[in-house]
């Protein structure tokens, strides 16, 4: 028989059980994040910093620390050797402007890093370097601009730079990712980009589409190039921008638009297709925003004046097409009356029944 004394020590005995268990699982992961034996997820938890992993007792493939406020990744970030094992990080859709050069070392299994959607107007050319198994990284919707980022490594395959507001790509910046297959530029501020750049890569794929092209025979040979060694497909016309803020289209998915393309006169459109606006420098919204505002082409002005003019010339040519028939219904009334029509004497006409 338990006595009450027994049924105390028994409850108190589950209790501390019960805390020890919570305190085990509480140590395994990090502050505002929740884990499981995969997965670490800190997303949409309005962090500033990145958590403090040291005390995570698991071994994810998977960290998730997207959508938040963190402004800075350094190299004690990921520092406990149980993420080695990490495949994925998602760094996307946050404030960060800075990524210390050893950052990702603890990380040797990773495949996947997203740093999308920040605010990075520079990164370190060898912040994945030691990530031997790296296969793709997302770099897309950041401020690189004139500084075009030189990432080395020698596993990474697939690299996004879209949306980065750059203006300048060279061989410099591509050798250093000997197995890079699919390069993402599309949405970026290039006039112009060297064939030869890419002639000898290893790229099968490469997006440069929505780019504020120059308007001459070079953009035309890039782009024939591009199509012989089959580096890119053409979905929709590719257009060139003129001083004036108008585009033209240039090369379409069938090859040049004209036979005598780097000479004949150029056909502008007043407007960019809406599907094909193309960023600017100053057109780039704070990286929280994630979206990349689109400037007007600045010709609407024009497009007004055209039409009030044109609406002038109907109304003057109305005005004178009136005057011109009530000068002429004028004459007629004049001409009548000094000239009276004479009297004319009808017979009748006879008919079969005149007869009968």
């Amino acid at each position: 028989m338990v006595t009450s004394h027994g049924c105390v020590m028994l409850l108190a005995v589950s209790m501390h059980l019960v805390l020890l268990l919570g305190s085990a699982t509480s140590s395994q992961c990090a502050y505002k994040c929740t884990c499981n034996e995969t997965t670490i997820k800190c997303s949409e938890k309005q962090l500033r910093t990145i958590p403090d992993f040291k005390r995570v007792d698991l071994q994810p493939d998977t960290i998730d620390l997207s959508n938040n406020n963190i402004e800075e990744v350094n190299e004690y970030s990921f520092v406990n050797p149980k993420l080695q094992k990490v495949k994925y990080l998602e760094l996307c859709d946050n404030k960060i402007f800075n990524v210390n050069r050893l950052a990702f070392t603890i990380l040797t299994d990773l495949e996947y890093l997203d740093l999308s959607n920040n605010q990075l107007d520079e990164i370190p050319s060898e912040v994945v370097e030691k990530n031997t198994k790296l296969l793709e990284l997302n770099l897309s919707n950041n401020l690189f601009g004139l500084n075009t980022p030189t990432i080395v490594s020698a596993s990474v395959m697939v690299l996004d730079l879209s949306s980065c507001k750059l203006e300048t790509f060279t061989e410099d910046n591509l050798k250093v990712t000997p197995k890079l297959q699919a390069l993402y530029m599309h949405v970026n501020n290039f006039h112009h980009l060297d064939y030869h750049v890419f002639r000898h890569s290893s790229l099968k794929f490469l997006d440069v589409s929505y780019n504020p092209w120059k308007c001459h025979c070079d953009t035309i040979k890039f782009f024939e190039h591009l199509i012989k060694f089959g580096l890119t497909r053409l979905q929709r016309n590719v257009q060139c921008l003129h001083s004036n803020k108008l585009f033209e289209d240039i090369y379409g998915p069938n090859g040049p638009l004209a036979n005598n393309f780097c000479s004949k006169k150029l056909h502008f459109t007043n407007h960019e297709p809406a599907s094909q606006k193309v960023a600017t420098k100053n057109d780039v919204e704070p990286a929280e925003n994630n979206e990349v505002s689109k400037s007007p082409t600045g010709t609407y002005p024009e497009s007004i004046a055209n039409l009030v003019m044109h609406f002038e010339v109907i109304v003057i040519t109305g005005i004178a097409s009136v005057i011109i028939v009530v000068s002429l219904i004028t004459l007629a009334v004049v001409v009548r009356r000094t000239h009276p029509v004479p009297h004319t004497v009808y017979r009748e006409v006879p008919t079969a029944a005149t007869f009968l």
